[in-house]
């Protein structure tokens, strides 16, 4: 939170009057609170105050995630979609962005020895097999 805290003060006297966009610094608080708790470090939006692959993958995802109910429910999006999917650089934007951040964090992370509890420590307890990722 101090890090919040300072990079918006920084931002401010770096504006000169012009104004800081707060939504996007609480999504990078969002995020790096949500990764820390689940893959044992912080993504580090808010050191760099950028966004990365990551983040921009998961507001992708919430796009499209909106458009799924038209495709079960009308056949003639469900063909455009279909045929959306077959362009290799689309298919292969949606496979690298948010899965492949994904697998990539999941698998460092059930790799890692620590003694720090997190999602993971707890997903990993109860769970007989686990398979990776």
């Amino acid at each position: 939170m101090a890090r919040f805290v300072s990079q918006i003060h920084a931002q401010s006297k770096l504006s000169q009057g012009s104004r800081v966009d707060l939504n996007e610094w609480f999504n990078y608080l969002a995020f790096d609170v949500v990764t820390d708790l689940s893959f044992g470090e912080e993504l580090g939006a808010l050191k760099k105050g950028v966004r990365d692959e990551y983040i921009d993958g998961f507001f992708t995802g919430c796009r499209v995630y909106g458009v799924i109910p038209m495709v079960h429910e009308y056949a003639v999006c469900r063909w455009l979609f279909a045929a959306l999917m077959k362009v290799p650089a689309v298919k292969r934007s949606e496979e690298d962005r948010w899965s492949a951040a994904t697998t990539k964090r999941v698998n460092k992370r059930m790799d890692a020895v620590t003694d720090r509890n997190d999602f993971m420590s707890h997903v990993g307890a109860h769970i007989l097999i686990f398979v990776k990722i």
